[in-house]
């Protein structure tokens, strides 16, 4: 028996997936009372949004940003899974491409980068075979140190021996490449990194740290 089935992209407003989010957003309140905003959420809000405004501008932007899929449990039922994406593209091939996004350059945030997409590649490519993923880096650590990690430098020396292609900025999805296994990578440049932070004076600027 397959262990999953009825993979299939969601809009973010989608009803049933609304309600997931309500019941747990309820219980992780519950659980651990009132939390302290991380300023880090808005600074990585604030790269992803530019990374999808540039990425659409390269192919296509579709509107979903949700995988939803059923999982085999030990129990031998299935049981409904959700992932938040950051974006989701279409070449003019076909292509469809998913966007993970890391807002810190660490090694350990780049492990996750790689461990999440790949994870949602090999499951979305049970209902879309032309599914290919695109990690994007953009080193925060370098401006502030909520994100200051130890960065694996140079980046492009951490991926390699991987079985990814590092794609240069702004990112063009390789098609009809026989060497491509479906993961890109790309590195936002400072000068671009620079003109999206805010200005210090900004009220993005204090709400961020």
């Amino acid at each position: 028996m397959n262990s999953i089935r009825s993979v299939r992209l969601l809009p973010p407003d989608d009803l049933w997936y609304r309600k997931h989010v309500a019941h747990y957003t309820y219980l992780a309140k519950v659980n651990s009372g009132t939390k302290i905003p991380d300023p880090r959420n808005v600074l990585t809000s604030l790269v992803e949004r530019n990374v999808r405004s540039l990425m659409a501008t390269q192919i296509d932007s579709l509107p979903y940003r949700v995988l939803r899929w059923e999982q085999l449990n030990p129990q031998n039922i299935f049981r409904v899974c959700y992932r938040e994406l950051d974006g989701v593209f279409q070449t003019a091939q076909g292509s469809l491409v998913i966007l993970e996004v890391k807002a810190s350059a660490g090694k350990s945030s780049l492990q996750s980068g790689i461990a999440q997409i790949r994870s949602t590649i090999s499951t979305l490519k049970k209902s879309r075979p032309n599914a290919v993923g695109l990690l994007v880096v953009a080193d925060l650590g370098k401006y502030y140190e909520e994100f200051a990690l130890a960065a694996a430098e140079p980046i492009e020396d951490y991926f390699a021996g991987m079985d990814v292609k590092l794609l240069a900025w702004p990112p063009q999805i390789p098609q009809g490449d026989r060497d491509f296994k479906g993961l890109c990578i790309s590195l936002v440049p400072e000068p671009t990194l620079c003109a999206w932070l805010p200005p210090e004076d900004s009220e993005l600027y204090s709400s961020a740290l």
